[in-house]
């Protein structure tokens, strides 16, 4: 994205400088740009040594304490094995608002898996195994059914008022509820899942590329459960259908495959949950004015229609 907002949660972009600098005391230049977002909206600042991400939230609600919390853990917790950005502050501006600060880390980010090359997958799987064996206290699933039965859940906290949805979204409720009915019936047979920790999140764009390592980024869905969903979500989540091959680095043998391909469905169903999140909090006019333009919605829209598609394909079912 990297844009110049004029305005950010109702501020003029340099009131919001100001809130920065008198809560981080670092000496700001006046520069702040919009590196992108979707469930958060990250700001790249300046000050005259370094540059910060801030990341605020999307939404324009009252938070009773700092969804941070958690991700401030996580990242302290990566960092230290060299894994993630260094976190640098955490706390609530004077207007109530919550934040999280961490150094920026200069890289490349990439928007799909094809546009990888064999050597930085290979530094991915190295990295995500790595990580995959930190405790980090978060919560636990034993088995893709407990974490389907969460996703469920979310999605009904979601759509409480689900007769108000517009078009097409009550369509989109009744077809994510077939969805999860059809999957738990497909995964009630799968083994039960070990304890490593996942990122949960480990799209393409949250993976910065160094020049002989990575860093991972925006740890808002980690959990406990198989660390082979991060593989089926790094596959699933990009625009587009991307085959999971038993020649990728990331898969390397046919167990991991078919452990991979287990859950791609529920993996997809991730995808939906949100997109779908996304476009409730639209309708209700709470999603910060950066991020809820009318194309916005126009796109996701498309992707959970895409998405949608492809996790009947998989599951054999009719749209």
């Amino acid at each position: 994205m990297n844009i110049v907002p004029s305005m950010i949660h109702g501020y003029g972009a340099s009131q919001f400088v100001d809130m920065l600098r008198s809560e981080l005391k670092l000496e700001l230049d006046d520069s702040i740009r919009i590196l992108g977002g979707m469930s958060n909206l990250n700001l790249l600042i300046t000050d005259r040594k370094k540059q910060y991400v801030v990341k605020i939230p999307a939404l324009q609600l009252e938070y009773q304490k700092n969804p941070y919390d958690m991700q401030w853990t996580i990242h302290g917790i990566a960092y230290r094995h060299s894994l993630s950005t260094r976190p640098v502050a955490k706390g609530t501006l004077g207007n109530g608002l919550p934040y999280l600060v961490t150094e920026y880390e200069q890289g490349i980010t990439k928007t799909n898996p094809q546009s990888f090359q064999e050597d930085e997958l290979a530094l991915i799987r190295n990295a995500q195994r790595k990580f995959s064996h930190i405790e980090i206290p978060v919560s636990c699933y034993d088995h893709p059914t407990a974490y389907l039965s969460m996703k469920k859940n979310h999605l009904e906290q979601v759509s409480n008022n689900d007769e108000s949805h517009s078009s097409p979204l009550c369509d989109f409720l009744e077809k994510m509820r077939d969805f999860g009915t059809k999957l738990e019936e497909e995964m009630i047979e799968l083994p039960r899942w070990p304890s490593d920790t996942v990122h949960g999140d480990l799209r393409p764009s949250n993976v910065i590329l160094k020049e002989n390592s990575i860093v991972f980024v925006d740890f808002e869905e980690t959990f406990r459960g198989n660390s082979f969903y991060d593989y089926a979500y790094f596959f699933a989540e990009p625009k587009g259908r991307y085959e999971v091959t038993v020649d990728s680095p990331l898969v390397r043998n046919r167990e991991n495959l078919e452990a991979i391909l287990n859950l791609l469905p529920l993996a997809l169903f991730s995808c939906l949950i949100w997109t779908f999140t996304r476009l409730v909090h639209i309708e209700m006019s709470i999603v910060e004015e950066n991020l809820a333009n009318p194309s916005v919605r126009t796109e996701l829209i498309k992707y959970f229609r895409q998405k949608s598609v492809q996790l009947a394909d998989t599951l054999e079912v009719v749209t």
